[in-house]
């Protein structure tokens, strides 16, 4: 059963002259009667993507419910491959390449001692959370119609961008904004986001749920290309790029440029559509009226020094394992070589690039979701040489469910059976 190829399951929609068969039949079935996992990944969307800061603080620590939740879920995913073993090949090597670099970090704490922190930092981004992602909830997304899939993800993105440009303008208007604890920020975090690095000038940087401009900014050009490809209102998708412009973040207009690129070269975007050439002049004008509120100049959008994190390059001693301290800052590349030196980066180049190097050899073969799945995991990786904001919750997970999307095959039925799958599409 494994590395059986599935027919995407956007052909669904297609009418049978024939009578209902039976895989048909099962297929009815599971739209309107969804499984247990559906409601767990229900959960896990919103817990994860509309309110990613909710959460409760552990001895200083922030625990979001989304971490909570993949937490206690992942036990009940491994029984349930153990039920249906129906693990993509791709996922598992996926997985061995984050492990590797965990491995690597283990070493190190054995090797120097390493500060608690630290030691759970590196085993949650490398081994639990990859684990989690990959191995524990990925094959069950093949259970999933894209339908499921996406209406969930839909309406989670329109409530952060919702409540991000309610913000936005409140605090442009009076100064205050709405948090409200448990669902959008932490309980033990109340206001913080005065302290985040969120001030421009007379302006707030769009937010969200997510706190911090910068972490919300690298998330939604993760899920760009998924997001636009369930989206099927306009004005929706044009409040989305808006909500990302007023992020006023330079590395998340970048990468918001680049994304397009991907989507365009993947046939995800047609350029002779007039509604992508509107979506786009709205944003560069959006963008210039930003950059002339803020008094940014050309210089300050090509900053060379980008905004003092060239320090993170010019300290960087290369060494086989790094150095003996664990530090990923804004600059992804850099707090790999510092953290697991020259071979630990190029394992972990291997886990973060795998899904983008697997849809590139398939391309012709995959579906427009996992097409646009790769590009949004691509965008994440040119805008990480500048603020990839990786290791605070939930970017990792974002990009650890983008990659599970690139690696579905396509919807099985209940059987598991993906030939009877492919019959009934």
């Amino acid at each position: 059963m494994i590395g059986q190829s599935l027919t995407p399951d956007h052909a669904l929609s297609r009418a049978w002259s024939a009578p209902l068969s039976q895989s048909q039949r099962l297929l009815a079935s599971a739209r309107s009667n969804p499984s247990v996992f559906y409601w767990l990944y229900v959960l896990l969307i919103i817990t994860n993507i509309a309110s990613p800061k909710a959460g409760v603080e552990v001895y200083g620590f922030p625990l979001t419910f989304g971490y909570m939740l993949l937490a206690a879920i992942a036990p009940v995913g491994l029984i349930g491959l153990a039920r249906r073993p129906t693990l993509s090949p791709a996922a598992i090597g996926n997985f061995v390449a984050y492990l590797a670099v965990g491995f690597i970090g283990v070493y190190k704490t054995v090797l120097y001692g390493s500060a608690e922190s630290s030691v759970v930092l590196n085993l949650a981004l490398f081994i639990a959370l990859p684990a989690i992602m990959l191995i524990a909830l990925c094959a069950h997304l093949e259970y999933l119609t894209e339908k499921q899939i996406g209406t969930v993800l839909r309406w989670s993105m329109r409530f952060v961008i919702v409540w991000g440009l309610m913000n936005f303008v409140m605090f442009l208007l009076i100064k205050h904004i709405i948090e409200i604890r448990y669902i959008t920020i932490n309980a033990g975090e109340l206001s913080s986001v005065f302290n985040k690095n969120n001030r421009r000038g007379a302006l707030m940087k769009l937010f969200s749920t997510y706190n911090n401009g910068n972490i919300f900014g690298a998330c939604m050009i993760m899920l760009a290309p998924v997001y636009i490809y369930f989206e099927k209102s306009r004005a929706w998708v044009i409040a989305f790029l808006i909500s990302v412009v007023l992020s006023l973040s330079r590395s998340t207009w970048f990468g918001l440029i680049m994304v397009g690129m991907f989507m365009t070269v993947s046939g995800q975007v047609k350029l002779s559509r007039i509604s992508f050439w509107i979506a786009a002049l709205a944003s560069l004008t959006l963008a210039i009226v930003m950059m002339a509120t803020l008094g940014w100049s050309s210089n300050s959008l090509l900053d060379t020094n980008l905004g003092g994190r060239t320090e993170q390059w010019t300290t960087l001693t290369l060494s086989p394992f790094g150095e003996n301290t664990f530090r990923i800052a804004e600059i992804l590349y850099a707090g790999l070589l510092r953290s697991f030196g020259v071979i630990g980066f190029l394992i972990a180049l291997v886990a973060l690039l795998y899904p983008v190097g697997y849809a590139l050899t398939r391309a012709s073969r995959l579906s427009n979701l996992r097409r646009a799945a790769a590009a949004g995991c691509a965008g994440y990786l040119l805008v990480s040489f500048f603020d990839a904001a990786f290791i605070y919750p939930p970017t990792i997970v974002i990009y650890l469910f983008v990659s599970t999307l690139v690696y579905r095959r396509g919807f099985r039925l209940p059987s598991g059976d993906p030939l009877r799958a492919a019959q009934a599409q």
